[in-house]
């Protein structure tokens, strides 16, 4: 999910390590039709409709290379929600996260951006949870075979009391989303937010984040780090290799799927352990963590399928200082969301996204957002940036694989067993999410390369940031009691707010980018140039018109209606294209 050029976006590794190869194709069709696809030709455009048997695999491959998401961010927020001491209430979790993120998906396609991109849990909410979950203090006990009712009890409403927190923060934020795309206030926001606002706010969602990737390798670093090293290897090293399938076609599996072949291969090598009784099984001794029998229970005993429901933590509760706290994540999702609507349109031959799409792409996402925090996701949804790397390696464009692709994803949500037994993968393997959660900060180092870092100014304002936005929220760490105003709720409020190094970051930073004089390089003014639909598209050759992103019904009425072309959402709505806004690449 940095700022980078239409043709780096992609060429150059998103920030998922499942996909983290540059240039990579499968092989879908004949030898004699390679040439054409490599000269940019896709195999089927975003209007086509691939053989039911094609779309099913390409569905299926979309699934499997973007899923990490449901995965790895219910685990990283586990422990704060006291989630981790009950496995039905992970799993609970996981299948909520596969359910949102296939509603979000089809509602992108249908009605939003009208582009063929995935919608998952966004990463920039992680940081502002935990910061809102941190001042909870520890979670009962875990659940055992010897838990009472009440000790069961006690954990279940601990755990839906901190959810239904995260979801009135991530409900406002959405609804506040919503205003800003149906609006068209999007370009307003462009003008105000900077190339280093956005590196500084990137970088603090991996700093966050790194302690919470650094517990699960830490279970256990003979299991992690073996995990760790053969992602690198698949998608590094071997990503060119291309395995033998039946009827003389080749596939790079390791290039696809470096990440799940992984944790494939590191829990099986687990299972196996566990079974030679080679990790421990005392709890209090390094290594147990390592074992695959510990959610064993919580497989056969959860059901085959259930339906995730709407508030089924209970009614979300609002605090002021989550709503302040998550707003910074909404600003984050949407400058990278307005990169990857340019980034996808690209590869699928499609005519860069005119403001209307723009808008509507981004009110879909709240509304993605608003469905997660009805459904207690407990964060809200981005566009997936991983997934135009795959656009662009299978030459399949299509809306209907990546509609199917949602569909897959809502029928794994009622499947409770593939939920549970997602839900037993050793903490220690989970400690790879350290690599998708490196890749944010880095892919925010590089935001810099559109300004002049070298000058005094900018020094001086990201040295700042970064040692306010880490300083405050260690500090107060340390200090828990420091702030005392002399009422409860504006300690709180403050303590929420000040414990969100992302939010520190990127109000200090954006706020001497403004103040303080610089000229337009130092500023980086002009980062968003190559979206101007008359500069550098004058040789490109789209295989599809702007009709692309027409709503698919009601159009003859909307084109009539003069009112109509005046809302910013509607398929008649135009703005031209200012060529000094910019567009960040997705983080998520």
């Amino acid at each position: 999910m940095s700022s980078i050029t239409e043709k780096q976006m992609i060429s150059e590794e998103p920030f998922n390590s499942s996909h983290a190869v540059d240039n990579m194709e499968i092989e879908v069709i004949d030898k004699a039709e390679d040439d054409e696809v490599e000269k940019g030709n896709l195999i089927y455009g975003i209007t086509e409709r691939p053989p039911w048997l094609v779309a099913v695999i390409m569905a299926l491959q979309h699934f499997s290379a973007n899923f990490n998401g449901c995965l790895v961010i219910p685990f990283l927020l586990s422990r704060n929600l006291c989630f981790d001491k009950d496995p039905a209430l992970l799993t609970q979790l996981i299948a909520t996260a596969f359910f949102v993120s296939g509603i979000s998906t089809l509602l992108q396609i249908i009605f939003g951006s009208r582009l063929p991109i995935i919608q998952g849990p966004s990463a920039a909410f992680i940081v502002p949870a935990l910061s809102m979950l941190q001042v909870k203090g520890d979670c009962p006990a875990a659940i055992t075979a010897n838990s009472t009712q009440e000790e069961r009890h006690m954990l279940k409403e601990e755990a839906y009391s901190r959810i239904r927190e995260l979801q009135g923060a991530v409900l406002v934020s959405a609804l506040i989303q919503i205003l800003i795309g149906v609006t068209g206030l999007v370009g307003i926001l462009l003008k105000f937010i900077g190339p280093i606002t956005i590196a500084v706010t990137l970088i603090m969602i991996g700093f966050g984040v790194f302690p919470l990737a650094s517990n699960f390798v830490g279970a256990h670093w003979c299991i992690s780090l073996p995990t760790i090293a053969l992602v690198i290897i698949f998608s590094m090293i071997l990503s060119k290799w291309k395995v033998p399938l039946p009827g003389g076609r080749r596939f790079r599996i390791f290039a696809f799927f470096p990440m799940i072949l992984a944790i494939a291969i590191m829990w099986t090598i687990c299972a196996i352990l566990t079974a030679c009784e080679v990790f421990p099984d005392d709890s209090s001794v390094y290594g147990y963590a390592a074992r695959t029998d510990l959610k064993m229970d919580n497989l056969r005993n959860s059901p085959w399928v259930s339906f995730p429901y709407p508030c089924q933590f209970g009614w979300p509760t609002f605090n002021l200082a989550g709503i302040v706290g998550t707003f910074s994540a909404i600003l984050v999702s949407i400058l990278d969301s307005v990169g990857d609507y340019h980034g996808c349109a690209q590869v699928s031959n499609a005519p860069p996204p005119p403001d209307h799409a723009v808008n509507r792409g981004i009110a879909v996402e709240g509304i993605g957002g608003f469905i997660a925090a009805i459904w207690g996701l407990g964060v809200g949804v981005a566009s997936y940036s991983s997934d135009i790397a795959l656009l662009s390696l299978t030459k399949v464009a299509s809306r209907s694989v990546l509609i199917g692709s949602g569909l897959i994803y809502c029928l794994v949500a009622f499947c409770t067993k593939i939920s549970a037994f997602l839900s037993g993968i050793p903490k220690p393997i989970l400690g790879v999410a350290g690599i998708p959660i490196g890749m944010i900060t880095a892919i925010g180092i590089t935001n810099f390369s559109h300004v002049k870092i070298e000058s005094n100014r900018n020094l001086l304002i990201v040295g700042v940031s970064l040692f306010l936005a880490v300083g405050i929220p260690d500090y107060l760490k340390q200090h828990p009691l420091s702030i005392k105003t002399g009422s409860t709720t504006v300690d709180q409020l403050l303590g929420v707010l000040l414990l969100n190094g992302m939010l520190i970051g990127a109000v200090v930073s954006a706020t001497l980018d403004l103040i303080i004089p610089g000229t337009a390089e130092e500023k980086g003014r002009h980062w968003r140039d190559h979206v101007d639909l008359e500069d550098g598209n004058e040789n490109r050759k789209f295989q599809e018109t702007y009709s692309v992103y027409d709503l698919p019904f009601w159009m003859k009425w909307i084109k009539r209606s003069k009112i109509l072309s005046k809302i910013p959402i509607s398929p008649t709505f135009r703005m031209p294209v200012k060529s000094d806004e910019f567009v960040p690449i997705h983080s998520d």
